[in-house]
């Protein structure tokens, strides 16, 4: 079983506009990109026009310009882009890693793309490029209006407040996937319940290979990223004016054999 390194990406799939990352390997490799994370990694907590990286969520809403064509088909539904801060602090490399219609794909892409100018980020004093996963939601029309400050569920468990450390400590690279040398990325979805229960745990986007001596090798991973996720402890739920709320958030999981 190979160590891994504590690098998980969590990103929320309502208007959580951060995410954390993760690497499961046999030995820490040096990164020159790093994936979010909602810790104390880096320097400093990770700020987008001066205020938390959760802001640009609220930001990418405010700029986002319904597609005429999507309105008229009631096409609605959420994006997942993933992009690159880069060490100047300039966003590059958007994609869609989960999309819904090619409309509201271009249309998110557009928003990212456009994106100003983000706060350099530093690990142990030297700029980093820092890969992000952002939520665009394109939603039309709301009979009810349950906007509201919302506060984020929290990991904790055993004095630890940190998922991606618990992640880390509790994933296992498969064996039959480190013998072939297997690796790729796995993406979830879950819920976290009122209660702070995990709940829905779906891969939307897993490890697959062509080659038929892989394919064992690619259920094995994305079975285990499942696993891990699914055995997550209870958080503490999310809130919206101090009521507990169902959330939904997305991990990615990836698993390298250096």
């Amino acid at each position: 079983m190979g160590r891994v390194a504590k690098y998980i990406t969590m990103v929320s799939a309502l208007l959580f506009g951060f995410a954390l990352g993760a690497r499961a390997q046999r030995l820490a490799p040096v990164y020159d990109t790093i994936p979010m994370m909602y810790d104390t990694t880096f320097d400093k907590p990770i700020t987008f026009m001066h205020k938390p990286a959760d802001n640009f969520s609220l930001w990418c809403s405010m700029q986002i310009d319904y597609p005429q064509e999507a309105l008229r088909q009631n096409i609605t539904g959420k994006v997942v882009v993933q992009f690159i801060i880069t060490t100047e602090g300039k966003v590059s490399d958007v994609e869609v890693i989960k999309g819904v219609h090619p409309l509201l794909d271009a249309e998110a892409v557009r928003v990212v793309s456009s994106s100003p100018a983000w706060e350099p980020v530093t690990m142990n004093g030297r700029k980093v490029n820092v890969e992000f996963v952002q939520p665009v939601v394109f939603r039309i029309a709301k009979k009810t209006d349950d906007s509201g400050p919302l506060v984020h569920a929290r990991f904790s468990h055993n004095g630890n407040g940190n998922f991606m450390t618990w992640i880390a400590e509790n994933i296992r690279y498969p064996k039959e996937a480190m013998r072939v040398g297997a690796e790729g990325d796995v993406y979830l979805t879950f819920d976290i319940t009122e209660e702070g229960y995990l709940n829905n745990v779906k891969i939307f986007r897993g490890v697959s290979f062509g080659k038929k001596e892989k394919r064992a090798a690619a259920a094995a991973l994305n079975e285990e990223a499942l696993r891990v996720v699914s055995s997550s402890p209870r958080w503490i739920p999310a809130t919206k004016w101090g009521r507990p709320v169902k959330v939904s958030y997305n991990v990615k999981i990836s698993f390298s054999k250096n």
